[in-house]
């Protein structure tokens, strides 16, 4: 049934470790992490395995080299058998389970790892790797085989990619008692306060603006941070207000602020949801498919509100 695949040169694991990295950090020099040698032989490597394949699976682009699409095929064709290897091989030995998970760093803080923590069994342990991405490279990697899961909202999941859902993350905003010593309203506190917020995706300043906007005015924050855990500690000096998700403010030290929550904010909810490849956990077998469904039902018992 396979003999195919042996009547003809240029097939080997390391040929298809080189298309794997090209794919994986775009240039053969980044592949070769900068060794000359190499390069030259991930591109020798190439040549053979698209002589194997009998057509092209890279192409010039300028001066750089990227995968063609079928070279993209292969390469997620090779992550996927690359790791059905190493499961196997772990179950072997009876080595740990390996299962990588990503989100943004909020999410990773209030919800993956209390339901990871919450899952954990003696005798029965595995080895996560958890990696704090923003939705793009989520997508990326789900879709490339890098992670097995990730938590993103919903509407960020593309087609080929399956999901379920977890909770829906409000928003609110939250103004210390120092700058709003009296009761706000949604464009008072919108408008009239010095802002932090996150850097990401950008949905949610889009969100912020659109709704500024409507009310007359300009969202302009003056600190951007890199995670929600930057923009509470900002919250925290009483010099900067935020809209934070209510999760967040839940989990938080008590915040001595005044906690606007309106109507008019409910534009800014994001269902978010786990994702990931079908393909890739077809690949894995039965143990990390009691996995999703132990994490997932996790997942939603902390996103319940208490």
């Amino acid at each position: 049934m396979y003999e195919a695949l042996f009547q003809r040169k240029g097939l080997s694991l390391e040929r298809l470790h080189s298309l794997v990295l090209l794919s994986e950090r775009g240039s053969l020099i980044k592949a070769a992490n900068g060794d000359m040698g190499l390069q030259s032989r991930y591109s020798h490597y190439l040549r053979e395995l698209s002589a194997f394949v009998g057509t092209p699976l890279t192409k010039k682009d300028g001066r750089s080299i990227r995968l063609t699409a079928a070279g993209e095929e292969l390469a997620n064709l090779a992550r996927a058998q690359f790791r059905s290897l190493l499961e196997f091989q772990g179950r072997a030995v009876q080595a740990a389970q390996k299962v990588a998970i990503g989100a943004g760093d909020s999410v990773l803080q209030w919800l993956l790892i209390p339901a990871i923590g919450m899952i954990r069994r003696p005798g029965k342990s595995r080895a996560v790797r958890i990696e704090n991405l923003r939705t793009n490279d989520l997508v990326r990697r789900l879709q490339e085989q890098r992670l097995d899961f990730a938590i993103m909202r919903k509407n960020a999941v593309p087609e080929g990619l399956k999901c379920a859902d977890i909770c829906v993350v409000r928003h609110v905003i939250v103004v210390p008692r120092r700058i709003a010593p009296r009761r706000m309203g949604l464009k008072a506190a919108l408008l009239g306060c010095p802002h932090v917020t996150v850097a990401g995706d950008g949905e949610l300043v889009k969100k912020l603006r659109t709704l500024a906007q409507d009310l007359g005015g300009t969202f302009q924050p003056e600190i951007v941070c890199d995670s929600i855990g930057q923009c509470l500690a900002a919250v925290k000096t009483g010099s900067y207000a935020a809209v934070l998700p209510t999760q967040v403010i839940e989990g938080a030290v008590e915040l001595d602020c005044e906690v606007v929550d309106e109507e008019g904010l409910a534009d800014l909810n994001r269902p978010i949801v786990l994702a990931w490849s079908p393909r890739n956990l077809e690949s894995l077998g039965e143990q990390i498919e009691r996995f999703r469904s132990e994490l997932l039902s996790a997942l939603i018992d902390v996103a319940k509100p208490r």
